[in-house]
């Protein structure tokens, strides 16, 4: 049993992925990736509260929004394709206000993101 989500900003300096270099992923390079000329960026997420229907405990729940990889992201996260959704300041207040997801997707929002192997 859920109840609605809610929107929240996950505020971070970057965020990992990982490049499969072989067909079955067990050869990897690791990637920082971070927004063009921001210190902190922001990505989309949503909180839950979720009542197991067995026992009745609730248990709160969070989870990353992930859309469609824009070039760079398609060519690093070459085995799933997606990307977390990036807000910037213009935007960060119509996340919060629950505006449908659809509006915050790639290409709706395609940030200039660079990545560096760590």
């Amino acid at each position: 049993m859920c109840s609605i989500s809610n929107h929240y900003l996950i505020f971070a300096n970057g965020f990992h992925e990982w490049k499969h270099l072989d067909e079955k992923g067990k050869t990897k390079e690791q990637y920082l990736i971070k927004v063009k000329d921001q210190p902190i960026s922001t990505i989309g997420g949503l909180y839950n509260v979720w009542t197991d229907p067995e026992t009745g405990n609730e248990i709160n729940t969070v989870t990353v929004v992930t859309t469609q990889a824009n070039e760079l992201m398609a060519e690093i996260h070459n085995t799933k394709q997606r990307m977390p959704i990036m807000l910037n300041k213009r935007i960060q207040y119509r996340w919060l206000d629950d505006n449908p997801l659809v509006d915050f997707e790639f290409p709706n929002y395609d940030p200039e993101l660079e990545a560096e192997i760590v």
